[in-house]
């Protein structure tokens, strides 16, 4: 694997930094659970899965501080994760044809999101910066005006306040990280000769990039909107496709405004259109009325709840 070393002080500046190309033996996985919301209410006498965490938590903490981002807080958008029970057995024969969509809350700001964020960041504003430097052509993430591209000229990424940032933290998720590790795998081992990839060539891979991400990204939210449209339903009826209300089943829900004319569920990721009857501002309006959901269609009707 390609690590990076980072030394810091007791006052978590960072002292150096060291990349490495080693074999490493992963002896044990962290995983999420009730220990984060424990070290929210009690982070001092809080027990941890590993104690190594409160000193991660301390680093990142500081390296969160010291980046010049903007509005961190109202970054801090309510995120879902939309799974499907019955449809993680691993069992096919007792697996359900149906599944059961499940709506749950993934909240930022715990010590598991930080710590994973912040480090992140770091290895990827210190290996772009050093690709920078060594004149290697790198496929850059860049944010200006709250436009987010890749490129392969170095620019700052204002949304998270740093001057260089480019993906290299999921090589075996992502094909750009993996091209940049190479680029800097080229840069270590200048013995070896390796053949880098060139300016021209970085360009097309980023272009290919792109599109295929835009393709597996509308398909994603294609199938949550799906799944989404299934679980309103599950309000009021078993695994239907499609639902009518009718003055024994009205299905009334929560909303937010979020600009620009658009409102978003409070309970789940769905963002929509209202079309102002002129009885209250927009902005006004905190509950939909859910009048029809057609599945394969993928249509949805609502209107304002006065």
């Amino acid at each position: 694997v390609l690590s990076l070393y980072v030394l810091f002080d007791d006052e978590g500046l960072i002292i150096s930094k060291e990349t490495l190309i080693e074999k490493i033996f992963i002896k044990k996985n962290l995983r999420f659970g009730e220990w984060e919301n424990e070290f929210e209410k009690n982070s001092i006498s809080s027990k941890l899965p590993w104690e190594g965490l409160r000193t991660l938590y301390f680093l990142s903490t500081k390296l969160r501080k010291n980046r010049n981002f903007k509005n961190y807080a109202s970054n801090l958008r309510k995120e879902f994760k939309v799974s499907v029970i019955s449809r993680q057995e691993k069992n096919l024969a007792s697996m359900s044809s149906e599944g059961t969509p499940k709506i749950e809350v993934r909240k930022r700001g715990s010590i598991a999101d930080v710590v994973v964020s912040e480090f992140m960041i770091l290895a990827n504003t210190v290996w772009g910066e050093m690709l920078h430097k060594l004149s290697q052509p790198t496929a850059f993430r860049t944010n200006k005006c709250g436009i987010t591209r890749m490129q392969t000229e170095v620019a700052r990424h204002d949304d998270l306040g740093v001057d260089y940032y480019a993906w290299t933290t999921s090589p075996l998720r992502r094909y750009i990280d993996f091209i940049n590790q190479w680029q800097i795998l080229c840069s270590i081992l200048v013995d070896k000769k390796l053949k880098s990839f060139t300016k021209e060539k970085l360009d097309t891979e980023i272009i290919h990039f792109e599109k295929k991400q835009n393709l597996y990204s509308n398909y994603q939210k294609l199938m949550e909107r799906y799944w989404v449209f299934r679980w309103l339903i599950e309000k009021k009826m078993k695994a239907k496709e499609f639902w009518n209300n009718n003055e024994d089943s009205k299905l009334i829900m929560d909303c937010d405004y979020i600009g620009n004319g658009q409102f978003s569920l409070q309970q789940a990721p769905l963002t929509f259109k209202l079309e102002n009857d002129g009885k209250s501002a927009t902005s006004k309006i905190s509950k939909v009325e859910i009048e029809s959901i057609d599945c394969l269609e993928m249509k949805i009707k609502l209107r304002p709840v006065y």
